[in-house]
């Protein structure tokens, strides 16, 4: 049984929330002693990674496990905070958050936003990697 659409409890992601955060980039150069590797790597795994991630979400959605899905949005949230996808990050949070706290939620439109902003994320990783 797919969980019951309820309406979203916040109406759009906050302004100003950057598609990659350029300090957590920066942190990620500096943890790499300043080279590019590190980045590399991170946005390998994290484009390897996260659509399954994303998958997960999709697929616990259609089930009545609440639990399940908060714990997909919340692990999706972290691969998007390691590498800066704030806008990515803050939707996954949003989802977690109104499901762990029972607030009203349209979990298509929770899941269309964090498809919406982890595209956005993957589109500017692929330019930054060209």
């Amino acid at each position: 049984m797919a969980l019951k659409p309820r309406r979203y409890a916040r109406k759009r992601l906050p302004d100003g929330l950057p598609v990659l955060d350029d300090d957590v980039l920066a942190d990620l150069r500096d943890s790499g002693g300043g080279s590019e590797g590190l980045i590399k790597r991170v946005f390998k795994l994290f484009c390897d990674n996260a659509p399954l991630s994303f998958a997960e979400i999709e697929k616990t959605s259609q089930k009545n496990d609440q639990i399940a899905l908060a714990d997909a949005a919340h692990a999706l949230k972290s691969m998007c905070a390691n590498i800066g996808a704030a806008k990515a990050a803050a939707a996954c949070h949003d989802l977690e958050l109104a499901i762990r706290q029972d607030e009203d939620i349209d979990v298509g439109a929770a899941i269309a936003e964090i498809s919406a902003t982890m595209n956005e994320a993957l589109g500017q990783i692929r330019q930054l990697q060209a």
